[in-house]
Parts: structure tokens; sequence; C-alpha cells
């Protein structure tokens, strides 16, 4: 039962995210005024999808804690297009910020 509800969240996580990148790319255009509408058009047509993105989010760190390295992950890729060696760098020095406390050595403290 477990299982499938991660499946699902992934789910509505990736659709999520392509349904924000959709409505993230603007419309290429030669003229100055239509670039300026389509820029302010962006917040209206991004925003929803960005909220329901987090919302997803949250709702899969309370159930699954574990899953957060996914979620460090497509939370990378809605936020912007980088390359996938970027990618995999922020999430291996995400993971060592989250497991710092159970590898470092204690340091002793002179007093």
């Amino acid at each position: 039962m477990g299982f499938f509800r991660i499946i699902n969240y992934i789910q509505l996580l990736i659709s999520q995210v392509q349904l924000g990148v959709r409505s993230f790319r603007l419309p290429r255009s030669s003229t100055v005024s239509a670039v300026r509408t389509s820029r302010s058009l962006y917040p209206s047509l991004f925003l929803p999808h960005f909220f329901s993105l987090i919302i997803s989010m949250i709702l899969i760190i309370i159930h699954f804690p574990r899953i957060h390295i996914l979620v460090i992950f497509f939370s990378t890729l809605i936020i912007r297009p980088v390359p996938f060696i970027v990618i995999i760098v922020r999430l291996f020095t995400s993971v060592r910020i989250f497991s710092l406390g159970k590898h470092l050595p204690t340091i002793p403290v002179i007093t």
C-alpha cells in the first residue's frame, strides 16, 4: 500500500514539474512590446503550478522523510534548467548537509 502511495506522489511531482516548465517558457518574439507582455504574464502563468509543486513536495517530505533526495532533485529541475553535472553536484552537497550530524567526528573543545 505504501509503495503505491510513493509512486503516486512521485507521478504528481513529475506532472507538476512538467506543467511548471511548460508555463515557464516564454513565447519568443522579435518585438519589445511582445516580450514585455509575456514577461508581465509570466508570474500569473507560473505561480499556481509552482505553489502546487511546493505543496506536493511538502506532502512527500511529511509522509516519506527518506525521499528528500528526490524532492531536492526535482526542485532543482524546476527552479532553472541546469546541466546534469551541476544537478548531481547539488544533490551530493545536499545529501552531505542532511547527513552532517551522523558522519562528522566530535571536535574536542579546549577550555
